[in-house]
Order: C-alpha cells, then structure tokens, then sequence
C-alpha cells in the first residue's frame, strides 16, 4: 500500500497543478488587474478572509495550494455573508447537525442581516474572475521570441 500512495505522491499525471493560478505561483505568467483585484480581496483579513483557510501561497517545501478547507457548507454560507446577496438563517438554512459549521465569529462572517455586505458588486465580479484561475488545464501560451 505504501508503494502506491507514494507513486500517487510522486507521479505529476496524479497532481498536473496546470490552472493559471499555479503558472501564477510559478512565475510564468502575471494575472490580469482584474484577477489581482480579486486575489487581494480574497487575502484581505478584513474583507474576504478566504485565505486563511482557503490558502493561495506556495508552501515552504515549493508545494502548490489546494486552495480548500474541505468543508463545503462552511463555504457557501462565507460565499452568502460576504456578498450579501442573500440572508443566511442558520436555522433553516443547513441541517441540524451542520449549523455548529457556520462561522459567525470572524471578520467579515460577523454581519448581521441589513448591514452593509463585505464586498461591492465589482469586488464579486473580480473574485469570481480570480477563482476561475484556479480551474486545472489553463494552455500556457508560449512566451514571444525576440
């Protein structure tokens, strides 16, 4: 079993890590303003907050992120609070046995219904261009030859 959970490791055809985001963290290639725009607010500690579990930084040993907390219902209530597009009824909303899931302690999950929402509408729209660099088989364009 060791065997294979090694070359499962080790073999890149099991982890390509080819989404514009990793060509991004490689240095081959720069992100546009607009996904920039969106990387800040999703590392912004008073804004988004996303990347404190959500992380986005090479590890220390040159790892690439997963960019996941494997929690998805903790997710979409953050993705609900943030944009404010929507109340969030910790009652209704998730089952019973997942409410104790929904954060409600740390900025920015902290609004209440009727407050101001975290994000604007261009601040949505460039973090949502900012996920979609996160998406695995990004063609890396070959840089011009001079």
């Amino acid at each position: 079993m060791y065997a294979i959970e090694r070359f499962e490791f080790e073999d890149p055809r099991f982890d390509p890590h080819r989404s514009k985001s990793d060509y991004y963290l490689d240095n081959k290639l720069q992100l546009t303003a607009q996904e920039l725009r969106g990387k800040k607010l999703v590392d912004n500690p008073a804004g988004g907050n996303s990347a404190t579990c959500h992380i986005d930084q090479v590890g220390v040993d040159g790892s690439h992120p997963l960019f996941t907390d494997f929690n998805f219902m903790r997710s979409a209530c953050h993705a609900i609070q943030i944009c404010g597009r929507r109340k969030v009824d910790k009652s209704n909303d998730f089952p019973a046995a997942l409410r104790v899931n929904v954060d409600t302690t740390d900025e920015p999950l902290t609004r209440k219904a009727g407050e101001h929402p975290v994000w604007s509408e261009r601040d949505i729209d460039d973090v949502a261009v900012f996920l979609v660099t996160l998406n695995d088989d990004y063609v890396l364009k070959p840089k011009p030859s001079h």
